[in-house]
């Protein structure tokens, strides 16, 4: 008996609420995701937790950190949140550009929603303190047990295969 290959699907949804909508919900609360920044000798992947506030994700981290001098010279970045049910397993990417936070109010809301603040740095004044808001752009989705891949963007006209991204048609 021949096994035959399982076709995986794409489907580019552009900004699709619904999928946008689960994205959110993987990403609720404090997760650790695999964040990929990339500088002159390439690009360079490492955990990282997150920390959702308000519907928005963000990084505590260390201001010495590699890191952050590579968001600082580039800003663009790309996550991964591995997504498993039961023996099933998918996953969401997703990527975009981080903000530098210095609203002393979102830094207290995120250390306190983040529990772990006293673990790594000595408080809010701490020097080596850094903020970053994740601010997602497009995202890729495969639900666990599912050969289907779902792209999303946060605007329509940077989705791939749009007529807006592939310029208009020339009569």
């Amino acid at each position: 008996m021949t096994k035959q290959a399982v076709k995986f699907t794409r489907r580019h949804l552009g900004h699709d609420d619904e999928w946008w909508a689960r994205v959110q919900r993987r990403l609720k609360g404090i997760q650790v995701v695999d964040l990929a920044t990339c500088d002159q000798e390439g690009p360079h992947v490492r955990p990282i937790t997150t920390v959702e506030v308000g519907g928005e994700l963000y990084v505590l981290t260390g201001t010495a950190d590699a890191k952050v001098a590579q968001l600082r010279h580039d800003p663009r970045y790309e996550a991964h949140l591995p997504w498993s049910r039961g023996k099933r397993t998918g996953y969401v990417r997703f990527r975009g550009r981080v903000e530098f936070v210095e609203d002393r109010e979102v830094v207290r809301a995120v250390a306190d929603a983040s529990g772990f603040l006293d673990c790594y740095f000595t408080g809010l004044d701490d020097p080596n303190l850094t903020v970053l808001r994740l601010g997602i752009e497009a995202a890729e989705v495969t639900p666990p047990g599912k050969m289907e891949w779902i792209h999303l963007t946060k605007d329509d006209r940077a989705r791939p295969n749009s007529r807006a991204s592939r310029g208009r048609r020339k009569k």
